[in-house]
This record gives structure tokens, sequence and C-alpha cells, in this order.
């Protein structure tokens, strides 16, 4: 049996440095589970909008006031009472496949596609995981649930008609940010904040383990530098919003015993 996960006071420590707010934040958020009025948590927030790297991203915000993402940031920067997201939340219920999970429609090619897409399906669940429990609705939780149950039956990765062989092995990369495709990193973190405790969780949790430097923190593996308003993290370096998720989800399912025989 492999004992419960605590990240250490060393890595905590790291996650702090000023540098990131926003990874500051979210340690303070998801890691340590700080209450939104905690003023250390309300300090820290505030401080996100005056960081270096936030005041690039706005030097790049179009004349129109958009970046090209729509609910995500939205109901991540406390829009969730917006009727014009909530529209486009339901939209996204509304197209949802008959298998649970979503195509790609804005790839052509993908239009008349029978099977969902692993990529569609996971943004459509990183929306509804934004949405605070308290706004989430029985018809929400009930989509989440299908498009959940999706992911779920492929172990998040393999093949369920191939005898369960992983489905592409770039799922397995450390990648962020997560508009930058599907990653297994990125559905532990998605399932795991709406509430998920499933062992089909498994597989990928020991590959994220197995992932873990002997410091405790983790690479950054894959991003894309150069094509972005203003580069996160360098590629090869230890990621601290890397660090942050996989220490959040490996906390989360450990202390539930939920990958109780994991290696």
């Amino acid at each position: 049996m492999t004992q419960a996960y605590v990240t250490p006071q060393a890595v905590v420590r790291w996650l702090f440095e000023p540098n990131q707010p926003a990874v500051r934040y979210l340690t303070l958020r998801e890691l340590l589970r700080r209450p939104p009025d905690d003023p250390e948590v309300s300090a820290t927030r505030a401080a996100i909008a005056h960081s270096p790297l936030v005041e690039r991203i706005f030097r790049h915000q179009a004349a129109d006031g958009y970046w090209g993402d729509q609910e995500n940031p939205l109901l991540r920067l406390g829009y969730q009472d917006d009727p014009r997201v909530w529209r486009a939340v339901d939209w996204l219920a509304s197209i949802q496949m008959p298998d649970g999970g979503w195509l790609c429609p804005y790839w052509k090619a993908h239009l008349h596609n029978k099977h969902s897409c692993f990529s569609g399906t996971i943004c459509a669940l990183e929306s509804f995981s934004e949405v605070p429990e308290s706004h989430r609705t029985q018809a929400l939780r009930a989509v989440a649930a299908r498009g959940a149950e999706f992911l779920l039956l492929h172990r998040l990765y393999r093949a369920d008609h191939h005898d369960w062989k992983p489905i592409k092995a770039g799922w397995l990369t450390l990648s962020f940010p997560f508009f930058w495709g599907y990653s297994t990193l990125r559905a532990l973190w998605v399932l795991t904040r709406l509430g998920y405790r499933d062992e089909r969780m498994c597989d990928a949790l020991d590959v994220l383990r197995k992932q873990r430097l002997p410091d405790g923190r983790w690479l950054l593996e894959s991003t894309p530098w150069g094509r972005m308003q203003a580069n996160l993290e360098r590629k090869g370096e230890a990621s601290k919003w890397m660090t942050l998720m996989a220490s959040y989800v490996l906390q989360a399912l450990d202390e539930n015993n939920v990958c109780h025989n994991s290696a």
C-alpha cells in the first residue's frame, strides 16, 4: 500500500515564492484549502493583476477586449451570476454527444464524427469545474457526470477496444497551459476538482507518481513557447504549475484511499 502523499514543506515554500502570485493563490486555495476571505488569500489574489506576467498579457489584449477564450476565464474571475456566461455553459451542455463526451466542432474534419474527442471533452468539463459548487444545478451535474464517465471509461488515456493500450503517448506528457491539448494531468486535475475519486483514475495517477523528481517537484515537458501573449515557464525545468496541480491531485486521491493498491 502506498503511503498517502503529503506535499513537502520545501515544495510548498517554493510554490509560495512571490514571482508567481497566481500559483501562490491556488496553493493557498486548492492545496492548503484556505477560505476565500483569508487575509493572505485576498492579498495574493489582488497581487495577481499587478504581476509582470499579467501586465504583459494585458498588453496583448485585442481592441475589442478579448483574447480568444470565453467561459473558463470568466468563471474563474467570478462571473458565475452573469446570464451571458450561463448561456455559454448551457450551450456546452446542449452539444454533448450521445457517448457522453464532446467533439471539437471548430475542426471541420471532425464535424461528422460519432465518437467524442478527448480534447473537446476536457475543455467542456474544465468549464463545468470552474462553476462554484453552490451554482452547479442538478442538470449540470448530470451532464458533467456523463462527460466524466466518458474519460473514466478509458482510464483517462487507454483504448477500451484495443486491449487498453495507451491511445496517445503524448497525453502522458506534462504540458501547460492546459489549452495546449489534452493530457492525463489535465484530466486528473479537472475530475478531482469536480469531486471525482474513482479507481479508474489510478493508472494515470501511477504515471504521475513516477514523473515526480527526487526533490518532490515535476518538470514542464511541453509548452507552446513563443506562441502565447506571454511565456509562462521553460520546457525542461521544474514547473510550479505542474507541481501545484500534481500535488493537489495526489493529496486529494490519496487522502480518500482511492488508489490504495498503487505502487
